[in-house]
């Protein structure tokens, strides 16, 4: 996939870790989106990702008694099958069950890389995260990104700012019965808003296993995937003019009995889920 215009919140589809969500009713809907976290009967234990049948990428993932996520542990392997690199991501809840931290550690030295905290609106919905990176003994503020407008629980307008507080891109979203159908990139570094690259994304039926996955939302991950309820099979990029820049599909071979994919193919390259289901 294409790493353009979505730099921060772009996804590896290596983005392609979560937990996922099965229909719900509004009820429920509305309650999940404002704990931010799932309460789904499947959650993803293992995800792992080839080329040409080999394994390149490995996640896996750790939950507590309420199916809060609390560890990934993302692996990296060379072409003998050895680990080459990796990190491990710790992720910290308040008394309401939100996600305020998530840490990433080096795989080998457990040395802190970074660390993303979380900021919620009166309305429990996610407000602002930040990163921050590690410099000696202590964390230099970074990038960061506010969600200033939601619509039926779902965010419509993001605002990314550099560690200056200098805004530079603001995001306008639009939503179709659940899902994410385009996004709409300005550039803002001189306070007006320029429209750069629309995404238009493409949706099966089936339940998505990264519907509101507060433990994958952070500055390396696409939000479309996070806040779309089904299953995302294809994007366009246009540029400012509506000249199509880039296609990229995506196609699902098998589905558990809950209707959540099992094996994936994007690009070419193969992705495997596991879950754990609570039937």
């Amino acid at each position: 996939m294409k790493l353009n215009g979505l730099t921060i919140f772009l996804m590896t589809f290596s983005l392609l870790t979560i937990i996922s969500s099965c229909k719900k009713d509004d009820e429920s809907e509305n309650e999940n989106n404002n704990n931010n976290q799932n309460s789904s009967k499947c959650f993803v234990t293992n995800m792992k990702y080839s080329s040409n049948n080999i394994l390149q990428s490995e996640d896996k993932l750790e939950y507590d008694t309420d199916n809060k996520l609390i560890k990934k542990t993302y692996l990296e392997y060379d072409e003998n099958g050895n680990v080459s690199s990796g990190n491990i991501n710790i992720h910290e809840y308040n008394s309401n069950g939100q996600l305020i931290e998530y840490v990433t550690y080096d795989y080998f030295d457990n040395s802190i890389d970074e660390k993303i905290v979380f900021d919620y609106n009166n309305e429990g919905r996610i407000l602002k995260y930040q990163t921050f990176k590690r410099a000696g003994s202590t964390y230099e503020p970074d990038s960061y990104i506010i969600i200033d407008e939601y619509a039926n629980e779902l965010p419509v307008r993001m605002k990314y700012f550099h560690e200056n507080d200098e805004l530079y891109r603001i995001e306008k979203i639009f939503v179709t019965n659940g899902n994410i159908e385009k996004l709409e990139l300005y550039k803002s570094n001189t306070g007006i808003e320029n429209l750069d690259e629309i995404y238009e994304y493409s949706f099966n039926d089936k339940n998505s296993p990264f519907y509101l996955n507060i433990g994958f939302l952070n500055d390396s991950y696409d939000p479309i995937p996070f806040f779309s309820k089904n299953c995302f099979t294809g994007l366009i990029i246009k540029d400012d003019l509506g000249a199509i820049q880039y296609e990229s599909s995506f196609s699902y071979s098998n589905y558990n009995s809950h209707d959540f994919p099992t094996e994936m193919v994007i690009n070419g390259n193969s992705i495997e889920v596991e879950y754990q289901c609570n039937e």
